[in-house]
C-alpha cells in the first residue's frame, strides 16, 4: 500500500507513532488529523476534525472526573451505573464517542 501524499515527507510514520504512544481511536485521529492538515489542498476539514474529536475527548475527561468526584463522595458505597446516569468508560483506548 503507497502512502497517501499527505503523509509523504515527514521524519516518523503517524501509524507508528499513534500505536508507540498507544493512542487511543479519539485520540490517534487528532494526531492523525493534525500531522496532515499543512500538506492538504484545503486544511479546514482537517482541522475541524480535529477539534471534533478533541471535543469528544474533552467530554469524556469531564465525564470521567464528575464520576470520580462523585465516587469519592459516595465512601465504602459501590457505584450504580443505571441507563440515566451510566458511568463513562474512561479508557482511551476504546471508542466511546457519545455526546
Amino acid at each position: 500500500m503507497s502512502t497517501p501524499e499527505h503523509y509523504q515527507g515527514q521524519q516518523f510514520d503517524v501509524l507508528d507513532f499513534i500505536e508507540d504512544q498507544n493512542l487511543g481511536f479519539v485520540e490517534g485521529n487528532i494526531v492523525k488529523y493534525l500531522c496532515r492538515y499543512k500538506k492538504k489542498s484545503a486544511p479546514l476539514p482537517d482541522l475541524k476534525k480535529a477539534a471534533h474529536y478533541l471535543e469528544l475527548l474533552i467530554k469524556r475527561e469531564e465525564r470521567c472526573k464528575e464520576n470520580t468526584n462523585i465516587e469519592s463522595e459516595i465512601e465504602g458505597q459501590v457505584w450504580a451505573s443505571s441507563a440515566t446516569n451510566a458511568e463513562p468508560n474512561c479508557d482511551p483506548k476504546t471508542i466511546h464517542m457519545s455526546t
